[in-house]
C-alpha cells in the first residue's frame, strides 16, 4: 500500500514537472527557440527573412543550386510548418520580410516585391530601390507613415539606412553604425518615446563575430544605445543574424524580438534557427539622460568686451551620450530671405591679378578677403589676397613640396592652412608665412575643409573619399560619398549643424555629357547628403567646373554665403569666385560656441560647453537660443535661452561724466579642485554688490547655498566645507558653483574627491 501510495506520488511529481512552466524573463531573455532548418522539407532550405502576420511566423528561404525561392508559415510557438508557397527560381535576393498590416514585402535586388498572405504568391506589385551594384538587404514598415525603411548591402565599411514612399522615392538617408553589417530591419511601436527601427546586424571583435539588435530612433537620427545580443543556438558553428521582426502576438503580454539566425556550415545542414528575445521595454528603458546647467543665461557684458559662461552637461543615464550643440536666433523663423542658389556677387580672380595663365587650385576667407592658392607655370606658386570688391590686394610667394602650390586651403581666421604632399601647411596671416606643418603622410590635398571648434581636418578628393584629421595628422574618422569632389567647406552657422558642403562635378540636367558645379551638403560625421544642396551658375559665357570652395558669413554683407571657386571649362581657362545665398538666418554675431560643439558623454560623465558672448553693441538687449540635440529618448532638443544685457565700454577717466560703472563681478574660480572636503570659491568685484552663491549636483539638484550682504568692490570669497544645507558631507563628485552678483552670473565645475 505504501509502495502503490509513493509511486503514484512519484508518477504526480513526474507529470507536474514535465507541464510547461511560464519563465520569468527580462529584457533580451530568450523566450523560446526551435530549429526551423529541421523543420522544413529535404533538402533543407537556407533561411533569411522573417516577420509576423495572420497568425504565423513567415520565413523565406531557398536553395542555393537550383535557387528555388520558398515561403514558409510556422506556428507561432514554432511547433510546426504549416505550410509552404514557391516563389519561383531564378536569381533573386529574398532576404529580409516585412508587413503593412495587409500584405508582406520581401527585399528583391533592386526592388520591393509584394506577396499576399492569403495564398503566399507575389501579386507583381513592386516599389523600386535602386542602390545600384549593392542589393537591398533589410526592410521595415511604419503604419504611421506609411513609409518603408529600407537598408542595402555593405559598400566598404558604410551602410547607409533610407526611409522612402510606396513610389520609392528616398526621404531621408541615416549612417548605420560603423562596422555593423545589417541584415534585416523591423519596426517598434511600443518601446516608450518611439516609434523607433531596429537592426539586426553582425560586427566584430578581433576575429570572432557576433550579431545585435541596436534601436535607433529616427526622430533624431541616430542609435540609441539600446541593444541585444544575439544568443548562439549552434553547437557547430557561431550563428550570424538573417532576419528579425518585433511582435506582441507571440504572447499579448510582452513584445518579442524574433530573429532568424543561421549556424550554417552550408545550406543543408540544418542549422536556422528562429529564437524569440524579450524586448519589452514598456516597464522603463535604459538610454542616456541629458542634463544641462544652467538651463538658461543672462548675462551683461560691455561693449568690446567678452564673457565666456561655461554649459554644464551631464549623462544621468545607463548608456553613453551623444550631443551636438548649435545658435540660432531666439525671434526669427529658420530661413533667410532669398533663395537657396541664388548667385550674390561674383570675382573674376584672372582679371584681378592680371595673369591670363594663372591657374587657380583653391580658395578661402579670411578677414573681410578672399584668399586663393595658384600658380603661373611651375615655378612661380602664389597665395593671392582679393578683396571684397574683386581688387588685387596682395600676393605672397608659396613654398613646399609640390611644384603646383597647394592644392586646397581652409582658414581659421589667424591661419592659411595649405595641403601640401605630406603635410598641411599652417601660414599665420599676421606673420604672413609657415609658423608650423601637421604632417600627415601622404594625402588626397584636392579639396579642404576645417572645423576650428573640433580641430579636425576634412581632405576629399574625386574618388569620393573624406578622410578626417586632428591636428597631430592622426586620423579622426574615414568617410566614403559618391560624389567627385573638387572643394570641402565647414558650415557651422546653418541651423542644425555643423554641416560639410561638397563642391563637385555634376552632369546637366538639361544637356547630355555637360558638367556642371553643384553644392551638396553633407553630414561631416557620415558623409552623408542631408537633401539640401544647388546647381552652380556658370560665369564668362562658358561651362564652368568646380575648383574649391568656403562658407563665411562676411563675404556678403547680412548673408550666408557658399563661395564657389570655378573655372571656364577651356584652356586658358578664366577663374571666378561665386558668391551664392544659403537662405539662412545667421545666428547673431555677438553670441558663439567657444570650443568643442558634439561630443560623447559616459554614464555619469560630464562634459562642458563654453558660450562667448562678445560685447558688440551698447545700450541694447538681445537674446538668443542654443540647441543641444542628443540620443536621450525622452528629451532629444534642449533649448537654452540667453538674454544679454549689452552695456556702453568702461571709460578709462574717472571723471567722464559718461563713464559706465562697471559690470560688479569679473570672475569667479575655486581652488583647489578637485578638492576634500573644503574649497575656497574667490570673486572679484569691480563695484559694490550683494553676491551668492549656489552649489548643484551635475543633476541640477541644489546642495549648499551662501549669501554675502554688499560686499565692497575688490576680491572676496566663500568657503565650502563640501556639506549640504543641513551640515551633512556629500557624496564624492562633480559639483557646479553659480556665483551672482546683480544679474551677472560667473560658474565653474568643481571635483570633491574622498
Amino acid at each position: 500500500m505504501l509502495r502503490s501510495r509513493l509511486t503514484v506520488l512519484a508518477l504526480l511529481v513526474l507529470v507536474a514537472a514535465s507541464q510547461p512552466v511560464a519563465a520569468q524573463t527580462a529584457f533580451g531573455d530568450t523566450l523560446f527557440s526551435f530549429n526551423a532548418g529541421q523543420l522544413t522539407p529535404t533538402p533543407d532550405r537556407g533561411l533569411n527573412g522573417v516577420a509576423v502576420a495572420e497568425d504565423h511566423i513567415w520565413v523565406t528561404g531557398f536553395n542555393a543550386p537550383t535557387y528555388d525561392h520558398q515561403l514558409y508559415r510556422f506556428a507561432l510557438d514554432g511547433s510546426e510548418l504549416v505550410g509552404s508557397t514557391s516563389l519561383g527560381s531564378g536569381y533573386h535576393a529574398y532576404y529580409d520580410l516585412a508587413f503593412d498590416g495587409e500584405f508582406l514585402w520581401v527585399t528583391d535586388r533592386d526592388h520591393l516585391a509584394q506577396i499576399d498572405p492569403a495564398t503566399g504568391q507575389l501579386t507583381g506589385e513592386q516599389i523600386p530601390t535602386d542602390f545600384g551594384y549593392y542589393l537591398v538587404q533589410g526592410v521595415a514598415h511604419d503604419p504611421a507613415t506609411d513609409h518603408f525603411w529600407v537598408i542595402p548591402q555593405r559598400n566598404g565599411q558604410l551602410q547607409v539606412i533610407h526611409e522612402i514612399d510606396r513610389q520609392g522615392n528616398v526621404l531621408a538617408t541615416y549612417p548605420n553604425l560603423a562596422g555593423d553589417y545589417t541584415t534585416a530591419l523591423t519596426w517598434d511601436t511600443w518601446s516608450p518615446g518611439g516609434p523607433y527601427l531596429w537592426t539586426f546586424s553582425r560586427y566584430e571583435e578581433g576575429y570572432d563575430s557576433f550579431g545585435a539588435m541596436r534601436q535607433f530612433n529616427p526622430a533624431i537620427g541616430a542609435f540609441t544605445g539600446v541593444s541585444i545580443e544575439m544568443i548562439n543556438r549552434s553547437d557547430i558553428v557561431r550563428d550570424s543574424p538573417r532576419g528579425v521582426a518585433m511582435t506582441d502576438a507571440v504572447d499579448p503580454s510582452t513584445v518579442a524580438m524574433v530573429a532568424v539566425q543561421a549556424g550554417a556550415l552550408e545550406v543543408t545542414d540544418g542549422l536556422d534557427w528562429v529564437v524569440a528575445y524579450d524586448a519589452d521595454l514598456r516597464e522603463g528603458q535604459p538610454g542616456a539622460t541629458i542634463t544641462v546647467s544652467p538651463p538658461a543665461i543672462q548675462v551683461e557684458v560691455h561693449q568690446d568686451d567678452t564673457v565666456t559662461v561655461p554649459v554644464f552637461l551631464g549623462n544621468t543615464g545607463d548608456l553613453d551620450l551623444t550631443w551636438n550643440a548649435y545658435v540660432e536666433n531666439a525671434d526669427t523663423e529658420p530661413g533667410g530671405d532669398g533663395e537657396l542658389g541664388d548667385v550674390l556677387a561674383a570675382v573674376d580672380v584672372t582679371a584681378a591679378v592680371g595673369e591670363p595663365a594663372l591657374v587657380t587650385n583653391s580658395a578661402t576667407f579670411a578677414r573681410d578677403h578672399h584668399w586663393v592658392s595658384a600658380r603661373i607655370g611651375f615655378d612661380d606658386r602664389r597665395l593671392v589676397k582679393i578683396d571684397r570688391d574683386g581688387d588685387l590686394v596682395d600676393t605672397f610667394p608659396i613654398g613646399g613640396v609640390n611644384s603646383l602650390g597647394w592644392g586646397a586651403i581652409a582658414t581659421d581666421g589667424d591661419h592659411i592652412y595649405g595641403t601640401d604632399t605630406y603635410s598641411i601647411a599652417v601660414w599665420s596671416i599676421d606673420e604672413q608665412q609657415v609658423v608650423d606643418n601637421v604632417v600627415t603622410g601622404s594625402i588626397s590635398n584636392q579639396a579642404l575643409a576645417y572645423d576650428p571648434d573640433n580641430e579636425h581636418f576634412y581632405l576629399g578628393g574625386g574618388n569620393g573619399a573624406i578622410e578626417v584629421l586632428d591636428r597631430q595628422g592622426d586620423q579622426v574618422r574615414f568617410v566614403t560619398t559618391p560624389y567627385d569632389i573638387e572643394g570641402l567647406a565647414w558650415d557651422d552657422l546653418s541651423p542644425g549643424g555643423p554641416y560639410l558642403w561638397a563642391w563637385i562635378d555634376a552632369e546637366d540636367p538639361e544637356i547630355e555629357g555637360e558638367v556642371r558645379c553643384e553644392a551638396v551638403r553633407l553630414d561631416p560625421v557620415s558623409g552623408l547628403a542631408t537633401g539640401v544642396g544647388f546647381l552652380g551658375a556658370d560665369q564668362g559665357g562658358v561651362a564652368n567646373v568646380p575648383e574649391a570652395v568656403t562658407v563665411t558669413r562676411d563675404a556678403v554683407t547680412g548673408k550666408l554665403a557658399l563661395v564657389g571657386l570655378q573655372e571656364t571649362d577651356q584652356y586658358p581657362g578664366t577663374s571666378f569666385l561665386v558668391g551664392y545665398d544659403l537662405d539662412v538666418t545667421l545666428p547673431p554675431a555677438w553670441i558663439s560656441l567657444d570650443g568643442a560643439t558634439l561630443g560623447a558623454i559616459v554614464p555619469e560623465g560630464t562634459d562642458t560647453l563654453r558660450v562667448a558672448i562678445h560685447g558688440t553693441m551698447a545700450d541694447t538687449t538681445t537674446a538668443a537660443v542654443i540647441r543641444i540635440a542628443s540620443n536621450d529618448p525622452a528629451r532629444p532638443l534642449v533649448e537654452v535661452p540667453v538674454t544679454t544685457a549689452m552695456l556702453r565700454p568702461v571709460l578709462a577717466g574717472a571723471d567722464d561724466p559718461d563713464a559706465e560703472l562697471a559690470a560688479p563681478m569679473l570672475a569667479a574660480t575655486n581652488h583647489p579642485n578637485p578638492f576634500n572636503p573644503r574649497t575656497t570659491i574667490s570673486y572679484e568685484l569691480r563695484a559694490g554688490a550683494t553676491v551668492s552663491l549656489e552649489i548643484n549636483d551635475v543633476r541640477g539638484r541644489r546642495v549648499a547655498t551662501m549669501r554675502h550682504e554688499a560686499r565692497p568692490p575688490g576680491r572676496h570669497a566663500f568657503v565650502w566645507d563640501g556639506t549640504d544645507q543641513r551640515g551633512r558631507p556629500v557624496a564624492s563628485g562633480v559639483y557646479v558653483y553659480t556665483v551672482r552678483a546683480g544679474d551677472v552670473t560667473a560658474q565653474g565645475k568643481m571635483l570633491l574627491s574622498k
